[in-house]
């Protein structure tokens, strides 16, 4: 009785041998397997970095094929216009035949030959209308003393004193534009000149030598002084002597010689 062993001892024992022959067996195969599991492990890792890398890549963009069309444009400053639709003047290709342009020349930029040159003023030279000395200037912003009207007003010519029937002389070539009798001014001869100013002959006496339309030149006698300018009559003879410039009264001693 006491040489048998218990029940409960006899497991024991059992279980003990496995665990030891378990020990054994890892201590001499476990290098391979934790070597195997490292292996595994790298693979799977190395699997998962390559499928995810796939799915995180860009595609490819195809390359456009050059259709020989710029995509800058220089700025110029003003709007871009836009190409307007193609013509039967541009050489192409229809319904098989091709169609020659019909070129046209550009418009000239030159003047046709009718055209008028532009307008030149000539040069004139002017000379005294007759001899004498000035008895009273031109003034047109200055008023001066009118003995006849006995007032102060302002004096648009020259007086030159003369005697009664001196010869007055055209003081310029030109065409005489008007003749006329003034109330004031007494007998009036106007001429127009080539640079288009006016001479105005004021006080001339009657029997003039030229009418309207006659074209005179530097030195021909028009008339003679007279005394018909009764605005003026207390002054004696003399020419009332003035200039006009498109309608307006200039100062004559800018284009006459002096005495």
């Amino acid at each position: 009785m006491n040489n048998q062993q218990k029940p409960g001892e006899q497991s024991g024992s059992k279980g003990e041998l496995t665990l030891r022959r378990a020990g054994k067996f890892i201590l001499g195969k476990g290098f391979y397997i934790v070597l195997l599991l490292c292996l595994a492990a790298i693979g799977v890792s190395g699997y998962v970095i390559f499928s995810l890398s796939n799915q995180s890549s860009v595609p490819e963009i195809p390359e456009i094929p050059d259709l020989g069309l710029s995509t800058t444009v220089p700025y110029s400053g003003v709007a871009l216009a836009t190409r307007p639709p193609k013509t039967t003047a541009e050489a192409g290709e229809v319904n098989g035949q091709t169609v020659i342009p019909n070129v046209t020349a550009a418009p000239s930029t030159e003047p046709p030959a009718t055209s008028k040159p532009p307008m030149t003023v000539a040069k004139v030279f002017y000379m005294r209308p007759l001899a004498g000395e000035v008895i009273r200037g031109y003034s047109d912003s200055i008023p001066v003393y009118n003995p006849t009207m006995d007032d102060w007003r302002v004096h648009t010519g020259l007086d030159i004193a003369a005697a009664a029937g001196e010869a007055v002389c055209a003081v310029a070539p030109g065409t005489v534009s008007a003749v006329y009798k003034d109330y004031f001014a007494g007998l009036t001869v106007e001429i127009l000149h080539l640079d288009g100013l006016t001479s105005v002959y004021c006080g001339l006496a009657e029997g003039l030598d030229v009418t309207i339309g006659d074209s005179v030149t530097a030195g021909t006698v028009i008339g003679c002084v007279g005394e018909t300018a009764i605005f003026e009559s207390l002054d004696g003879p003399h020419l009332h002597f003035e200039m006009r410039k498109s309608g307006s009264a200039v100062d004559p001693s800018y284009y006459l010689p002096g005495e």
